[in-house]
């Protein structure tokens, strides 16, 4: 199964939010997390699978959130 994941990073969207400026360079983290952006993760056993195959890649822990996962 191939399913996209909407991922955004509630870190970097409250410091937007706020009227502050993100400093990539030291996060190491892109300022367009503050919206929703979409990866696609093919060949998935299950939802679950690319629920943790997305969290690995974009940890909690550094503020990074699944908003939605779809099926295509």
């Amino acid at each position: 199964m191939n399913f996209t994941v909407g991922i955004y990073n509630a870190k970097v969207r409250e410091c937007i939010r706020e009227g502050d400026i993100w400093n990539e360079e030291e996060s190491n983290i892109s300022a367009d997390f503050s919206e929703v952006l979409y990866f696609d993760y093919p060949n998935c056993a299950s939802v679950e699978q690319a629920e943790k195959i997305a969290e690995h890649q974009f940890p909690k822990a550094m503020g990074f959130r699944i908003d939605f996962i779809k099926s295509f």
